[in-house]
């Protein structure tokens, strides 16, 4: 099945010549057609055309060239990896604009690839300042999706986000989820969680106990609580009889943040291949 891969709320290497002999060698390839499902219906078109308008919905206008030519590349690396597996990824997509367009067509052609193979690019809004392994999330292992540092997230808007909830708003929506009654558990909401491990990095919860059952933290965001990451902290206050959710970053923080490429190009004057080389640590763009 495919992987979740975006959740949204919503430079040049050496010498010029040498940046346009490169663009010519891979332009040749660009011409090749992915397939996506996007708005419930199955898409085959020119992978420009298809990247372009899956970036334009990831990113839009506004980011920097560098994060969108780093979005371009993990998309087209993504559908193309995901079609040779014969998984069709669901993606949205907006009509692009030219600026977008032109960012796209910059790098078409270009892959990730991992020893010669094609990389599982994965990629969402904003990490918790550290990405997280995909064998935490997923279950599979892939030695360039490991937890690497993220701190410029830091710097995003709603990075950190609080939700309150009613205790009795909490029991019902785990019941619903979980199929746990947790004032069956324990008359004292303070008991109902208990935050039992993190992943790598210390951000992301890795397993939280719920009642007498333990789940992971994905599988409480996700599937319980709707929250924007799994690195979240969990507060309940008796007096108001109300949880707080704060959670740090927005997806699910594997493999590249779209915001980090973004400030790394605005903060840090990074190129779409130091980006990318950074997300998937051990990879080559070519």
């Amino acid at each position: 099945s495919s992987q979740p891969v975006a959740e949204t709320g919503g430079g040049d290497v050496g010498g010029e010549g040498e940046t346009q002999v490169a663009a010519a060698t891979v332009r040749s390839s660009a011409n090749d057609k992915l397939t996506i499902v996007t708005g419930g219906k199955k898409t085959t078109g020119r992978a420009t055309d298809i990247v372009a308008r899956v970036v334009m919905n990831e990113m839009g206008a506004g980011f920097e060239e560098e994060a969108i030519k780093a979005q371009a590349v993990a998309a087209y690396t993504f559908i193309k990896q995901q079609n040779k597996s014969g998984i069709t990824p669901y993606l949205g997509t907006k009509t692009p604009s030219d600026e977008v367009y032109d960012a796209v067509e910059e790098v078409a052609g270009e892959a990730v690839y991992y020893k010669n193979k094609l990389a599982f690019t994965p990629f969402y809004a904003t990490s918790a300042g550290v990405t997280i392994a995909s064998e935490d999330v997923w279950g599979g292992s892939y030695p360039y999706l490991v937890s690497v540092d993220s701190e410029i997230d830091e710097m995003a808007r709603n990075y950190e986000v609080s939700v309150k909830l009613s205790a009795d708003a909490v029991a019902k929506k785990v019941k619903s989820a979980l199929k746990i009654d947790l004032y069956d558990y324990s008359d004292d909401p303070d008991d109902w969680f208990d935050i039992e491990d993190y992943t790598e990095g210390g951000m992301y919860v890795k397993s939280v106990r719920v009642g007498r059952k333990t789940v992971t933290g994905r599988v409480l965001r996700e599937n319980v609580l709707g929250l924007r990451s799994a690195a979240f902290e969990i507060d309940y206050s008796s007096r108001r009889d109300e949880f707080t959710f704060t959670t740090y970053g927005y997806g699910h923080g594997v493999g590249m943040s779209q915001t980090g490429a973004n400030l790394y190009a605005a903060e840090e004057g990074w190129d779409y291949l130091d980006i990318l080389e950074h997300y998937y640590p051990g990879t080559k763009v070519k």
